[in-house]
Protein backbone atom coordinates (compact mmCIF):
# COMPACT_ATOMS: atom_id res chain seq x y z
CA UNK A 1 0.00 0.00 0.00
CA UNK A 2 1.24 3.64 -0.89
CA UNK A 3 1.09 6.52 0.95
CA UNK A 4 -0.15 9.56 -0.95
CA UNK A 5 2.10 12.94 -0.90
CA UNK A 6 -0.99 15.35 -0.12
CA UNK A 7 -0.99 18.41 0.98
CA UNK A 8 -3.55 19.37 3.56
CA UNK A 9 -4.94 23.04 2.56
CA UNK A 10 -4.26 24.77 6.14
CA UNK A 11 -5.04 27.52 4.97
CA UNK A 12 -8.08 26.82 3.04
CA UNK A 13 -9.17 25.21 6.81
CA UNK A 14 -8.22 28.19 8.87
CA UNK A 15 -9.92 30.92 6.48
CA UNK A 16 -13.48 29.35 7.52
CA UNK A 17 -15.55 30.84 10.46
CA UNK A 18 -17.30 27.63 11.36
CA UNK A 19 -13.34 25.98 12.26
CA UNK A 20 -12.44 29.15 14.25
CA UNK A 21 -15.83 29.22 16.30
CA UNK A 22 -14.72 25.43 17.11
CA UNK A 23 -11.27 26.62 17.97
CA UNK A 24 -12.66 29.28 20.75
CA UNK A 25 -14.95 26.92 21.88
CA UNK A 26 -12.67 23.78 22.62
CA UNK A 27 -10.49 26.82 24.42
CA UNK A 28 -13.36 28.08 26.37
CA UNK A 29 -13.91 24.57 27.22
CA UNK A 30 -10.80 23.48 28.50
CA UNK A 31 -10.71 26.38 30.24
CA UNK A 32 -13.74 26.10 32.06
CA UNK A 33 -12.26 22.74 33.14
CA UNK A 34 -9.04 23.96 34.02
CA UNK A 35 -10.38 26.41 36.66
CA UNK A 36 -12.87 24.02 38.38
CA UNK A 37 -10.46 21.40 38.24
CA UNK A 38 -7.63 23.42 40.04
CA UNK A 39 -9.68 26.58 41.56
CA UNK A 40 -12.85 24.67 43.14
CA UNK A 41 -11.24 23.13 45.82
CA UNK A 42 -9.28 26.17 47.05
CA UNK A 43 -12.53 28.53 47.27
CA UNK A 44 -14.46 26.23 49.00
CA UNK A 45 -11.32 25.45 51.51
CA UNK A 46 -10.52 29.80 51.93
CA UNK A 47 -13.44 31.71 51.17
CA UNK A 48 -15.96 29.53 51.90
CA UNK A 49 -14.43 28.07 55.20
CA UNK A 50 -15.11 24.12 54.47
CA UNK A 51 -12.61 21.61 55.90
CA UNK A 52 -10.66 19.84 53.21
CA UNK A 53 -12.90 16.85 53.34
CA UNK A 54 -16.05 19.23 52.43
CA UNK A 55 -14.49 20.79 49.93
CA UNK A 56 -13.15 17.73 48.47
CA UNK A 57 -17.04 16.40 48.14
CA UNK A 58 -18.42 19.29 47.01
CA UNK A 59 -15.51 19.54 44.31
CA UNK A 60 -16.94 16.33 43.00
CA UNK A 61 -20.34 16.96 42.60
CA UNK A 62 -20.00 18.98 39.37
CA UNK A 63 -18.14 16.32 38.18
CA UNK A 64 -20.75 13.58 38.79
CA UNK A 65 -23.31 15.32 37.97
CA UNK A 66 -21.34 15.82 34.29
CA UNK A 67 -20.90 12.27 33.85
CA UNK A 68 -24.25 11.34 34.57
CA UNK A 69 -26.07 14.01 32.47
CA UNK A 70 -23.33 13.20 29.73
CA UNK A 71 -24.24 9.02 29.84
CA UNK A 72 -28.43 10.25 30.21
CA UNK A 73 -27.97 12.80 26.98
CA UNK A 74 -26.10 9.73 24.72
CA UNK A 75 -29.04 7.29 25.50
CA UNK A 76 -31.13 10.57 25.04
CA UNK A 77 -29.58 11.55 21.74
CA UNK A 78 -29.20 7.45 20.37
CA UNK A 79 -32.75 7.11 20.55
CA UNK A 80 -33.66 10.45 19.23
CA UNK A 81 -31.36 9.47 15.99
CA UNK A 82 -33.36 5.75 16.12
CA UNK A 83 -36.95 7.82 15.68
CA UNK A 84 -35.62 8.99 12.80
CA UNK A 85 -34.36 12.68 13.82
CA UNK A 86 -31.25 13.96 11.61
CA UNK A 87 -28.32 13.54 13.16
CA UNK A 88 -27.77 17.59 13.27
CA UNK A 89 -31.18 18.73 14.66
CA UNK A 90 -30.37 15.93 17.45
CA UNK A 91 -27.20 17.48 17.91
CA UNK A 92 -28.48 21.20 17.97
CA UNK A 93 -31.36 20.22 20.25
CA UNK A 94 -28.49 18.39 22.77
CA UNK A 95 -26.72 21.57 22.72
CA UNK A 96 -29.54 23.71 23.41
CA UNK A 97 -30.48 21.76 26.30
CA UNK A 98 -26.84 21.26 27.93
CA UNK A 99 -26.13 24.80 27.39
CA UNK A 100 -29.72 26.11 28.53
CA UNK A 101 -29.59 23.57 31.82
CA UNK A 102 -27.11 26.24 33.49
CA UNK A 103 -29.24 29.01 33.56
CA UNK A 104 -32.19 26.71 35.32
CA UNK A 105 -30.09 26.08 38.36
CA UNK A 106 -31.19 27.64 41.45
CA UNK A 107 -29.34 30.08 42.16
CA UNK A 108 -27.76 28.26 45.59
CA UNK A 109 -24.81 30.62 47.68
CA UNK A 110 -22.32 27.29 47.79
CA UNK A 111 -22.92 25.95 44.21
CA UNK A 112 -20.82 25.01 42.36
CA UNK A 113 -21.76 27.44 39.57
CA UNK A 114 -21.24 29.96 41.98
CA UNK A 115 -17.74 29.86 43.32
CA UNK A 116 -16.62 29.51 39.26
CA UNK A 117 -18.28 32.49 38.45
CA UNK A 118 -16.66 34.14 41.52
CA UNK A 119 -13.36 33.11 40.56
CA UNK A 120 -13.96 34.25 37.17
Amino acid sequence: MQREDTKVPWKLILSKRPVWALILSHFCHNWGTFILLTWMPTYYNQVLGLDLMKSGIYSVLPWITMAIAANIGGWVADAMVQKGVSVTKVRKIMQSVSHSSVETLPRQRYSALHAVMTIM
